[in-house]
């Protein structure tokens, strides 16, 4: 009867830590729910009432100390906010002003890098140089730069020539002409000169 009794008891104990084990996870479940649940932005709100409250004592105390009646209290601690917001204020456009002004300065980086490329490019290709400056400001060289924020030497080429194929009197007069030598007055039914295209576009 006594062994019976203790098998008894020890299948109980047995169920018990088997039931115990498998509400284990359930616990777990219920945990990782309650987490997801958790209202960030509430906390912060708490958190940042707190230092809104606490900054307060601070100012109360310290202007106690240098005698100030509650209404200057009140009124130095107004002052005192509006200070520190005008402060923050002008700490940020200071920010977005520098960001800007690296920007620009990137900007001008890249044009003036764009800019020797193409004046290289111009030279390979067989451009006048007095021409080049008014080739560079007619090409769209929008896509000069690539993907990995570099100079690409073909793109300019490819952009310059283009703008060649509609006004190949950019082109270097001497390499035109080589091989002879121009005798005589300018017939009247010749195309222009590079200079009288240039003024024609530009004006000058």
């Amino acid at each position: 009867m006594d062994g019976e009794e203790n098998n008894q008891n020890n299948n109980a104990q047995n169920a018990t830590g088997q039931n115990n084990n498998a509400s284990q996870p359930n616990n777990n479940a219920n945990t990782n729910t309650n987490n997801s649940g958790i209202d960030y932005d509430k906390i912060q709100a708490i958190v940042d009432g707190r230092n809104a409250k606490t900054e307060d004592s601070i100012l109360k105390s310290y202007f106690q100390q240098q005698g100030l009646s509650e209404e200057e209290m009140k009124t130095a601690i107004v002052d005192f906010k509006n200070n520190k917001a005008q402060k923050e204020k002008e700490a940020n456009q200071n920010s977005l002003n520098l960001q800007n002004e690296n920007a620009t300065l990137k900007a001008q980086v890249l044009k003036m890098q764009i800019e020797n490329v193409a004046n290289q490019c111009a030279l390979e290709i067989g451009v006048d140089a007095k021409t080049i400056p008014y080739l560079i400001k007619m090409a769209d060289l929008s896509t000069a730069v690539d993907e990995k924020g570099a100079v690409s030497k073909d793109a300019v080429t490819t952009a310059l020539t283009k703008v060649l194929e509609d006004l190949p009197q950019l082109k270097s007069q001497n390499t035109q002409n080589k091989g002879f030598t121009k005798i005589g007055a300018e017939n009247n039914g010749s195309q222009p000169n590079t200079n009288d295209v240039l003024k024609n576009i530009f004006g000058v």
